[in-house]
């Protein structure tokens, strides 16, 4: 299984708050996992602890982030 996933969800790049990513299904994450989410047209970041994952839907609690724009290319 792999943790590598891509999202065109539109979020601004924050250190707090719950995310829902619209993803891929069968990867990887799992809840109490730490992930990052890193925007690729600007290297941004954020990075938290998975809440759920479940078919498309990927829950992330953000701790931590580096940047301040909205993207929707994680």
């Amino acid at each position: 299984m792999t943790c590598q996933a891509t999202s065109t969800s539109s979020f601004t790049t924050a250190a707090s708050g719950s995310f829902t990513f619209t993803t891929q299904t069968g990867l990887g994450y799992a809840a109490g996992c730490r992930v990052r989410a890193t925007s690729t047209g600007t290297g941004e970041w954020m990075e938290g602890v998975v809440t759920t994952y479940s078919g498309t839907s990927l829950v992330v609690t953000m701790d931590l982030c580096s940047g301040s724009g909205g993207h929707s290319d994680w």
